[in-house]
């Protein structure tokens, strides 16, 4: 299915040590880029194929970042969009009319080690570079938006000498005579509620964490807010399909594992479960850190939740 968000973190390195995890918050990272709404449903009167100038909303482009909690440095994004990104990166591609268009950019320094920041796109003195950009874009697509024209997004983070690029996507769902009627925008997934050993984290808290795998989970999320919804098939019908909710797992302190929970299991025709324990050598002097959980409805929405915990040691 097309229109599925993107996220891979290149470091400019090259390569990553054989023991570190993806969960650990140790380094310059992307850890989620989502937008608000995710997607536009455009309407079947107005078709951007055929000269049509398409009604926007205003997208929010949320990003998620982490950095060494030690290094209390600045770090710099820089967030730009284009019709076919290259390995994720917009800049550096041929100039042009309707070629690369900066969206925002921006700088913070990390609370514990983490950035949250905030980009719009689609603002009315955006258009008349976003629109050429569209145009592009359907050129360059082999489908022509069928299943969703998939906007690039593509995200630059650096700090140092550190740069990671992360890229996702925002479908733009032109009118299809037998689907439109059927498709409704997305919904960003509700913000998981977190728990520590059992027991909902609310904003405030710290609970406190022991080494030796101790568990964390989501609160179950009630069937009625997975979203159904329609895609269009090429067979001239549509089908209904129904979301299934996943979740990433980050800490600046230790690890997960599983590092991934949730989503639909088709060997077992059921979702996975969501639990998951994170792991915190006895070495590892107690402190203060942060729990993230990234839940995404896998067809590009995306939320998060973060949380401060404590960490007293041993058990």
């Amino acid at each position: 299915m097309r229109g599925l968000a993107v996220l891979i973190a290149l470091a400019s390195a090259g390569c990553t040590d054989a023991l570190d995890h993806v969960s650990s918050v140790h380094d310059l990272r992307i850890l989620a880029i989502g937008s608000d709404p995710p997607d536009s449903v455009m309407p079947a009167g107005v078709d951007p194929r055929s000269g049509g100038v398409p009604p926007l909303p205003v997208f929010r482009i949320k990003l998620l970042l982490g950095d060494d909690p030690q290094a209390q440095r600045s770090v710099q994004y820089r967030v730009t969009t284009c019709p076919k990104a290259d390995r994720m990166r917009c800049e550096g591609l041929d100039g042009g009319v309707g070629s690369v268009m900066v969206i925002g950019e921006g700088s913070a320094v990390p609370v514990g080690g983490i950035v949250e920041a905030e980009v719009t796109l689609g603002r009315f003195e955006q258009l008349a570079e976003l629109y050429p950009l569209i145009q592009k874009a359907i050129e360059e697509d082999p489908y022509k938006g069928f299943g969703g024209l998939p906007l690039a997004i593509s995200v630059r983070v650096w700090a140092g000498d550190e740069e990671v690029v992360g890229g996702s996507r925002i479908p733009l769902w032109l009118p299809i005579p037998w689907a439109t009627p059927g498709l409704v925008p997305n919904v960003a997934p509700q913000e998981p509620e977190v728990l520590f050993d059992g027991i909902v984290a609310l904003p405030g808290d710290l609970p406190e964490v022991r080494s030796g795998g101790f568990p964390l989970d989501v609160f179950e999320v009630p069937d009625d807010l997975k979203e159904s919804y329609v895609v269009p098939t090429f067979d001239g019908a549509t089908k209904t399909l129904r979301e299934s909710w996943s979740y990433s797992w980050f800490t600046t302190k230790g690890y997960f594992a599983p590092e991934g929970t949730g989503g639909y299991n088709p060997a077992l025709q059921e979702d996975n479960d969501t639990d998951t324990q994170l792991q915190i050598l006895d070495s590892e002097p107690p402190g203060e850190f942060k729990v993230v959980c990234v839940v995404r409805d896998g067809r590009g929405g995306e939320s998060w939740i973060i949380r401060d915990a404590f960490f007293a040691g041993p058990r």
